[in-house]
Order: C-alpha cells, then sequence, then structure tokens
C-alpha cells in the first residue's frame, strides 16, 4: 500500500492530467448519443413478439394510427364541426407517411338508389350542400350504424374521430413521429383558431413522441435539481467545498466513462437509461463517502495525510469491493431480461458502478494527496453523538426479542399484501394522468370509444376462405361471444360488416333471418362490388391477406391493465381453437401486454439469481450459516414489505418497479456489509455487547446514514416524473433503502445480540477503547 501511495505521491500531477484528458475525451463521444422512445425499443431484434408483429404488418399494413378527437355541446353533425372534420381531412391527407384517413365525411356509406341500384359514396360530401332537415337524417343513420357508432362518432352524437393510418413501416423511425406529431399539432392548433374547439391527439406516434419529451425534461430538469441536491447534502454534511468536490469528481468521472460505454456499444438512450447519470451518482457517492469519512476521521485522531489515505484504503477496501459487487451483481441480474432498456441497463449500471470503485480507489487518492497535509477538513459529528441521548446500543441489546418480534410482525403484516400484487405494461399507464398523450387517450374512452387497439387474425385454413358462410357465421358468433364476456370491448370491425350490409341492402326482406350470402360465391361478389366502388386509398387490402385467407378484425377497448388484457388474448384464441381454427391478436398494445410475462419473468429469474449470488458470495465472506442468516434477512424483510405495500395500494408492479426491487437488493446490502465489517473488527477486539453496537455506529453509522440519504434525495426528484416507471422507480428505491437502513440499526444487532448474547457478555467490557467525535 505505502508503495502503491507513494508512486501517486510522485506522479499525482501527471496521473490528474492526464485522468482530465481522457474524461474530456470521452465526454466529446458522449455528445453523439441519440434518444429512441418507440415501442421497439423494449423488444429485442430477435424478439419473437417483435417478429410477428413485423410480419402482420407486413401482410395487412401497419396499425400505426393517430386519433384527434373533438366535441361539440350541440352534436357534430352541424356545418361548423362537419366543415372543420372536412378541413382537417384534406390537410391530414396531404401529410407524408399517412396512407389513409377516416373520419364521418369519407365513411363509406351502402344504401339501395331509385332504382334499387347499390350505391356505395361518402357519408357527406360537401358539409355546406346538406339543409337543416338532411344534417339530422344523417345523424339519425350515423346513430344507427354499428359500422361507426361508438366508433367514428359517439352514442349522443357529441363527439367525432379523425383516424390517421401511417403507411407500413413508417413506426420505425422516431424522426417520422416526431415531425408527424409536430405537423398535426400545427394543424390543430390554426383549426383551434377558427373554432375554438379542443382537440385531443392520441396513437402510436403520439405517444413515442411523448415519451421523448418527457426524458428529454426530466434530463434537462431535474437531473441538475437531483445533482444539486446532492451537493447541499455533501455540504451539509462535511462542511466544506473539498468534502463536496473530491466525491462529486469521482462519480461525475464515473458517469461519463459510463455514458461513453453506452455510446460505443451503439445504444440509443430511452426513458429508463437517460438517468444514467444519478444511477451512476447514487450508487458510486456511497464507497466515496466511506472512504472520504474515514480519511476525515483518521486525520482528526493524529495520522498525517499519506498514513490517512493508506489506513482509508486498507479499512474500506473489502467493504467497497463486496458493495460494488453486489450492486453489479443486482444490476447485471438484469442483463437477461427480455425487456431491451432493462437488459441494457443492466449491464450498463454494473460497469459503471466498477467504474465508480476503480475511480475511488485511483482517483480520490490522488485528489487527495493533491490537496496536501496542510489540509485539515472539518471534523464530521457522528451519528453516534447525534443519538447518543437514546443509549442506542443499550437500548437495542435491552430490548432485542421485543425489536425482533415486532420487526417480523410488522414485516409479515405489511408484506403480506404480497398476494395482492399485479404486473401491469400497459404504455397509457406509462405516463402521469395530466400528461396530454394520457388525457387524450381518456377523453375517447368517457366521450367516444375505446383508445386501445386489438388486431385479431382469424386463419379460415384454406384460400379463399374468409368468404365462406360457415366461417363468417363463427367470426360474428365471435364478436357477439367476445363483447359478453368482456364489456370493456367498445367496438368491433372488420369486413364481416361490410358484407352483412350488402346483404341487409339487397336483401331486406330476409335480412334479419340471413345475415350473409347463402354461398361463398354471394359473398365474394359483395366484396368485390365494394372495393370497385371504393375511392383511390380506401382500399380493403388491409382487412385480409393477398390469397384471402386470413380476416383481420379490429377491436378497440376500454385503458385495462395488461393481465386484463392478456386474458382477453388468451381467451380469444382459445375461443377459435375449439372451432378448430388458429387466431391469434397483434398490434402494439398487444405486444404491451404480452411484455408484462417478460417483466415478471425478468422480477423472478433477477431477484433469484441475486440473492443466491450474494449469499453464495456473503458465506466465503462471513464463512458462518448463522451470520449469513443475520446478513440476509435485514434485508429481504424490507423487500418483502415494499412489495406487500405495492398489493395493499394497489399499484401495479410495471417495469419501473422491478428494476428497482432487483437493484434495491444489491444496494440494500451495502450498509450491512459495512456494518458486518466493523463487527468483525469487534470480534477481534473482543468487546462487550453494548460497545460492539456503540463501535459500528461510531465508526459506519454516519457513512451508512449519509449514502442512504445521498441515495434518497437522489432519486426522489424524479417522483416529480411524468414518466410514471420513473416516479415507481423512485418510490420504491426511497422507501426500501430507508427500511433496509432501519433494520441494519435496529433488526441485525438485535439478531446478533440474541444469537451472541452468551458469548458476548463474557467478553470484559473495560477493554474497549475508540475515539469519539462527540466533542465537535
Amino acid at each position: 500500500m505505502k508503495t502503491y501511495l507513494s508512486i501517486l505521491n510522485r506522479l499525482k500531477w501527471i496521473l490528474l492530467f492526464l485522468i482530465l484528458s481522457v474524461i474530456l475525451i470521452l465526454s466529446i463521444k458522449i455528445s453523439y448519443l441519440t434518444f429512441d422512445g418507440s415501442y421497439r425499443i423494449w423488444f429485442g431484434k430477435e424478439s419473437a413478439v417483435l417478429k410477428q408483429y413485423d410480419e402482420f404488418c407486413a401482410t395487412f399494413g401497419s396499425d400505426d394510427t393517430v386519433l384527434v378527437v373533438f366535441s361539440d355541446a350541440d352534436g357534430v353533425v352541424n356545418p361548423k364541426s362537419l366543415q372543420s372534420v372536412s378541413r382537417l381531412t384534406y390537410e391530414f391527407e396531404n401529410l407524408p407517411n399517412i396512407s389513409q384517413v377516416n373520419s364521418i365525411l369519407n365513411y363509406q356509406y351502402i344504401y339501395t338508389g331509385n332504382e334499387d341500384d347499390i350505391i356505395i359514396e361518402n357519408f357527406i360530401d360537401d358539409p355546406t350542400a346538406l339543409t337543416t332537415d338532411e344534417l339530422e337524417t344523417r345523424r339519425d343513420i350515423a346513430l344507427n350504424d354499428p359500422m361507426i357508432r361508438d366508433y367514428i362518432i359517439s352514442k349522443d352524437a357529441k363527439t367525432t374521430m379523425i383516424s390517421l393510418k401511417l403507411a407500413s413501416f413508417s413506426g420505425l423511425s422516431k424522426d417520422i413521429s416526431a415531425d408527424l406529431v409536430k405537423s398535426i399539432q400545427n394543424i390543430l392548433d390554426e383549426e383551434t383558431k377558427i373554432t375554438g374547439y379542443e382537440y385531443h391527439i392520441s396513437g402510436g406516434p403520439v405517444t413515442d413522441t411523448a415519451l421523448a419529451m418527457i426524458a428529454n425534461h426530466d434530463a434537462m430538469v431535474y437531473i441538475p435539481i437531483s445533482f444539486l441536491i446532492i451537493v447541499i447534502v455533501l455540504y451539509l454534511f462535511f462542511r466544506t467545498l473539498w468534502g463536496v468536490l473530491i466525491p462529486i469528481v469521482t462519480v461525475v468521472f464515473a458517469s461519463v466513462i459510463t455514458l461513453s460505454f453506452y455510446t460505443f456499444m451503439g445504444l440509443e438512450l430511452n426513458n429508463f437509461s437517460i438517468n444514467i447519470p444519478i444511477f451512476i451518482t447514487a450508487i458510486g457517492i456511497a464507497d466515496a463517502v466511506h472512504f472520504y469519512t474515514s480519511w476525515v476521521g483518521l486525520r482528526y485522531e493524529g495520522h498525517n495525510n499519506i498514513d490517512a489515505i493508506a489506513h482509508a484504503f486498507k479499512k474500506n477496501f473489502s467493504p467497497m469491493l463486496l458493495t460494488t459487487l453486489t450492486t453489479s451483481i443486482g444490476f447485471g441480474s438484469l442483463i437477461t431480461s427480455d425487456v431491451i432498456p432493462m437488459s441494457t441497463l443492466g449491464y450498463t449500471i454494473a460497469l459503471g458502478s466498477l467504474a465508480a470503485l476503480g475511480l475511488t480507489l485511483f482517483l480520490m487518492p490522488i485528489i487527495l494527496l493533491c490537496v496536501g497535509s496542510n489540509y485539515m477538513p472539518v471534523q464530521i459529528r457522528t451519528v453516534r453523538c447525534w443519538i447518543q441521548e437514546i443509549n442506542y446500543a443499550q437500548f437495542v441489546v435491552r430490548h432485542d426479542w421485543k425489536i425482533l418480534l415486532v420487526s417480523i410482525t410488522v414485516a409479515i403484516g405489511i408484506g403480506s399484501g404480497v398476494i395482492y400484487t399485479k404486473f401491469d405494461s400497459n404504455s397509457i399507464k406509462y405516463f402521469d394522468t395530466d400528461v396530454d398523450v394520457s388525457l387524450a387517450a381518456y377523453y375517447t374512452m368517457q366521450n367516444l370509444t375505446g383508445p386501445a387497439t386489438y388486431e385479431v387474425i382469424i386463419d379460415s385454413d384454406k384460400d379463399d376462405g374468409i368468404k365462406d358462410p360457415k366461417f363468417l357465421l363463427s367470426v360474428d358468433k365471435f364478436d357477439t361471444d367476445l363483447k359478453k364476456e368482456f364489456p370493456e370491448v367498445r367496438h368491433t370491425s372488420s369486413l364481416l360488416d361490410v358484407i352483412k350490409r350488402f346483404h341487409s341492402v339487397m336483401n331486406p326482406e330476409n335480412a334479419s333471418d340471413q345475415i350473409i350470402g347463402e354461398t361463398q360465391n354471394i359473398n365474394a361478389q359483395y366484396l368485390l362490388l365494394y372495393s370497385l366502388s371504393l375511392p383511390q386509398g380506401m382500399e380493403i387490402n388491409d382487412k385480409m391477406d393477398l390469397k384471402q385467407r386470413q380476416l383481420r378484425m379490429s377491436i378497440q377497448a376500454d385503458i385495462a391493465n395488461s393481465s386484463r388484457s392478456l386474458e382477453m388474448i388468451r381467451w380469444s384464441k382459445k375461443w377459435w381453437k375449439k372451432q378448430g381454427i388458429n387466431a391469434y391478436v397483434e398490434g402494439q398494445v398487444s405486444m404491451f401486454a404480452k411484455m408484462q410475462e417478460m417483466v415478471a419473468n425478468t422480477l423472478l429469474s433477477s431477484l433469484s439469481q441475486t440473492f443466491v449470488i450474494i449469499g453464495i458470495l456473503m458465506f466465503f465472506v462471513i464463512r458462518s450459516m448463522r451470520l449469513l442468516f443475520v446478513f440476509l434477512i435485514p434485508n429481504l424483510l424490507p423487500l418483502m414489505m415494499s412489495i406487500g405495500f405495492l398489493g395493499w395500494m394497489g399499484i401495479s408492479i410495471d417495469v419501473g418497479i422491478t428494476v428497482a426491487l432487483v437493484v434495491v437488493l444489491g444496494l440494500a446490502v451495502d450498509d450491512t456489509v459495512y456494518f458486518f465489517n466493523k463487527y468483525r473488527e469487534t470480534r477481534r477486539l473482543r468487546l462487550g455487547a453494548t460497545q460492539t453496537f456503540d463501535y459500528i455506529l461510531e465508526h459506519s453509522g454516519s457513512a451508512m446514514v449519509f449514502t442512504t440519504v445521498i441515495l434518497s434525495a437522489a432519486f426522489s426528484v424524479f417522483l416529480l416524473s411524468d414518466f410514471m416507471p420513473n416516479v415507481h422507480f423512485a418510490l420504491m428505491m426511497i422507501s426500501t433503502m430507508i427500511l433496509a437502513l432501519l433494520a441494519d440499526l435496529l433488526l441485525t444487532p438485535a439478531l446478533l445480540s440474541v444469537m451472541d448474547k452468551s458469548s458476548l457478555s463474557k467478553v470484559n467490557l473495560e477493554k474497549s477503547t475508540f475515539i469519539s467525535t462527540c466533542k465537535v
């Protein structure tokens, strides 16, 4: 150690210059980082979910749509609102990457003419050409037409929607989504000036754009605020600028290294990874604080600068290595996740943790050597001094059994809520309720139709099979049973609706008895007549495959948690399987619902991996099953309580909570590691029970409390984020870290007291001496 420090001392200014130069070069690379908030980032390139979705898009076209919804208290079938729809439809049709625009105006109305001819035309061509009576007639027709009621127009005729369908695979480009949403919003802003209507916009591209905007806001606002809070807390604790600068420089440089690695890997930032600097700061600051605190204490014990650095290095190397390993294990366990942002975050932060440790052991000694022996830090007032009035150690030893029983009772009481926990990966619920895209989705649900779209692909098992009467009647029966089983389904649409309409128009006398053509040929003629009459851009190719073997049914449903979505997906597949027909459910809503299973698998596998690996690692360090039990229990109970709390509060587990629960296990053991490190020292000193815990609190208590405060302060800012997984992540991290600290200060010593009281009580208490810093 002396040789190592001697080399550092001799080359300190050169090494400091080299480090600063490398960090500067790496920071330039960070400027090339880009952001991607699209739905595709959640799935790997080889993901079966993504591949199946891409196959669906290649066959049927995109399900990526932008929905524009507005209301008129006097009803939307009036000249003012219809002219607005007309202007907007024209403007939207001229936007790039838009393949089709659907509204109440260009809805293809099928009816019988004066000479019994079948007429297919726009429902309303020119709103200004219709009289009041004609508008009233159109209104009544629309409200009695199941093809558009509860979809294009509401039951009370006060709300309508314009649907913009993107060209296939346009959503692959985040720039297209952002530019498109901006163009649409500009058009709507101008239209609002004319009509005074409030237009609500939602859909896939809007969601992607909103995620990018929130991430940018968090990066520009909350991350700087979080850093400022950490700086303030550091200054309040160390009461000197060096006490702030030394730890901060270490973690900031570690963040630069981590982000540079992220860039070299060719990765794009997302709503999770945008917070990498805060993750690294919160993690790395713990080791930096322990090292600096030890150095300050040693300086006040009379050691010169170099000896203080050497002793601080020696005393903290083992626990710092262990805490970094446990933290890296927690994040590293996410690497196997099928949810890509979680996987990339896992190995990136694991690397960042190691970088922070390396800089703590290398850069911090260099900075302290550069500061010089003449610098004397401000003495730190320890936690033991703050709570000495309550006789902490005596209290724990005297009431060890009570602490143990109360802790277990409370943990079981709160933790039992785990039976009520649910998973959810609904993308709309990723936003706070006051975010525009969330407001628009719920507005659509409350006033018009379900904003969640599911695409059911039904395979008739033969070419041209979708025209078979038996198959079509099964589709109609499925539609009826689905709405009965799932009341949240508001509207369905498929080519069956067209065939039913044609049949009812051509055979009004028996339409109630026979809803479709009796033969496949008749149904084929209906579809041919319909397709030949459609204007350009309104083709029906997106409703079936080229061989006319597979039929696409679009379902509009209310916003529901992903468990309910999965239930509907499984029910649909099972229903069709009973008919001897294969069917599957596609679309972006379906993809996010399927991601729930990936999130659940990540939580279960990562938690178990982290627990087992940390357990094995600590066993080789502690070399005692009994002490390993004492080590693990105070870290498992807070985790159990946090999960139980979610169940009692009805908060579903999303990706943010999953990351927090996995990571916090690795972080929570950090304080326990330092606790046990000092406990092993007291074993060698043969201290009594009371002085054992006083010694631990004196030498590690301050850093344990302070690192928890730092972690909580760093993440607390994200409670204000509009990205709910970040909010949930912060909530879980803060609550679990505080519970873990309380467990380390009360439950851990209580367990040790109960298990070792007989042996500790035989020790001569007079042998224990240590320097107290209470007289500051």
